[in-house]
């Protein structure tokens, strides 16, 4: 045993492989060259080649058919019963799988079991009877933009379901100053306040205080632990637009000035000041002073409410090219309430006044021009910041390209009949 294992070691260092007892030893294989894919095909090996085949030329012969017959029944038994029975075993036979049904849709809300018919609910009130008369709900409060109504509502019903006349006269609510309207109750509980009709709201510029005493008392003959009290205000007059009147606008335009509620021109007129170099004094625009303002005044007149406008006119005509700004001081009042303003309004920007220039050739001579229609603009900045309004306007002329206004003349001689006019 231990000459064959001496053997085998031999054999195996000597790096040959090896053989069946009475065989030579063979060698090992050297290793062989890497393969190069992108070298041509060798000319040894297997070798395939595909190519287009040509269609047949005839048609294909048909494999014909053996004759058959049809095995009788006995036959049929004689095969089956050939074959081992079936065993049966669990799981065999399962129904049709059956994909589950889809599930009813929610239903909104949840299910409540009460009985039927259900218990007599109190009255309505009965829950607040033993607890003492408030004010669960009011409006306005403090400072508001505009108030077009007052209203409150209390946890108790305080008058009876009748006609709206009967209730009008049952009024626990005082508001102070008073003001031209009515009271009335919107079911039994909320009681309003709207003032005169056609106003559709409060007189602004004023402070007011709305009050319920302790002797009111609801149905049930409750009344307040203690009174009840709130304020609101509404605002003084605000100036909110403004428009420099006149088509095409010259040197004697009419200023309108819009207020968002009515005020009293005179008084507004007081409190007016009119800035800029050289700039005359202003007064209340008079009705012919409105009619040649023109139609853009008409439109102005016809978007704010006349007793909100103040119109005003220079007393003399503006210097060409010159500029002004028109300011309401504080302490300016309204026709409405009692506040005054507390600061200073002035319009957003400063409306120019130009004079138009021309320049006419006409082979250096100059002569009057037979009437024509020019186009002046004038440029005016909105009261809200960063818009601009233009107004651009044509009417006939007889001083060549002249913008025809009361003080308003061209700075050269009229260019002659036919002649180019530049500007």
């Amino acid at each position: 045993m231990s000459l064959l294992v001496a053997l085998w070691s031999l054999v195996a260092c000597s790096g040959r492989t090896p053989t069946p007892s009475g065989q030579p030893p063979q060698d090992r294989p050297a290793p062989t060259a890497p393969i190069d894919f992108d070298a041509p095909p060798a000319e040894e090996g297997l070798k395939i080649e595909l190519y287009d085949a040509e269609p047949a030329s005839g048609p294909s012969e048909a494999i014909p058919t053996p004759p058959t017959s049809s095995l009788s029944k006995a036959q049929i038994d004689t095969l089956l019963g050939r074959v081992p029975a079936l065993e049966g075993a669990e799981g065999d036979r399962k129904t049709f799988a059956m994909r589950p049904g889809s599930k009813p849709p929610p239903l909104p809300g949840s299910d409540v079991q009460t009985a039927f018919p259900p218990p007599e609910a109190p009255a309505l009130g009965e829950a607040d009877a033993a607890k003492p008369l408030e004010v669960v709900r009011f409006a306005p409060e403090g400072d508001v933009p505009m108030a077009p109504h007052v209203s409150l509502t209390f946890n108790q019903p305080m008058v009876a379901v009748t006609s709206q006349a009967r209730a009008e006269e049952t009024v626990p609510a005082t508001m102070t100053p008073a003001v031209a309207g009515k009271w009335r109750w919107l079911g039994t509980r909320t009681l309003l306040f709207e003032g005169e009709a056609g106003a559709g709201r409060l007189p602004m510029a004023t402070d007011y205080t709305v009050e319920v005493p302790t002797s009111a008392q609801s149905s049930a003959g409750k009344s307040l632990a203690a009174p009840f009290r709130f304020t609101f205000a509404t605002p003084p007059v605000t100036l909110v637009d403004h428009l420099v009147g006149g088509e095409p606008m010259g040197l004697e335009p009419v200023v309108l000035l819009a207020f968002d509620q009515a005020v009293e021109p005179g008084a507004v007129l007081e409190h007016l000041k009119v800035t800029g170099p050289g700039v005359p004094s202003v007064h209340l625009a008079t009705d012919t002073e409105l009619a040649e303002a023109g139609a853009g005044a008409d439109r102005f007149g016809e978007q704010v409410p006349a007793e909100r406008v103040v119109a005003l006119a220079f007393a003399e005509p503006l210097a060409k090219a010159s500029a002004f700004g028109v300011t309401v001081a504080a302490g300016t009042p309204s026709a409405e309430g009692p506040k005054v303003t507390a600061q200073d309004q002035s319009l957003a920007s400063r409306p120019t006044v130009r004079s138009p220039s021309c320049a006419h050739t006409a082979g250096g001579a100059t002569s009057a021009a037979p009437a024509r229609r020019s186009r002046c603009s004038s440029t005016t900045r909105s009261t809200r910041p960063g818009s601009m309004r233009r107004r651009s306007t044509s009417s006939p002329s007889s001083r060549g390209c002249g913008c025809r206004s009361r003080a308003t003349a061209c700075r050269s001689p009229a260019p002659p009949s036919g002649a180019p006019c530049t500007r």
